[in-house]
């Protein structure tokens, strides 16, 4: 119904916003899919423990935003203006 409709939209606007707090912290990076060898980071929620930790990829997967340094997804993690924006992406 229109609950699910709005919190769905509300999710594509926080992982927009998301994309754009990596924009600012990765500057001119772009993951490297054909480097194999180069981690690409990611912020995860682990459900069981209830905390937001960084992960990371060396290949393609799922994620939508990533970036270039464990440091600055935690940056993000530890930043407490950003958690609504990382709980409407990763809890609903």
């Amino acid at each position: 119904g229109v609950a699910n409709s709005y919190r769905q939209i509300e999710k594509i606007l926080a992982i927009n916003q998301l994309m754009d707090i990596a924009k600012y912290y990765n500057g001119d990076w772009k993951p490297d899919w054909s480097n194999k060898n180069k981690p690409k980071f990611y912020i995860a929620f682990d459900y069981e423990s209830s905390f937001y930790e960084v992960r990371w990829k060396y290949r393609m997967s799922d994620n939508i935003v990533y970036f270039k340094s464990t440091k600055d997804a935690q940056a993000v993690i530890d930043n407490p203006n950003f958690r609504e924006i990382l709980d409407a992406v990763y809890k609903n």
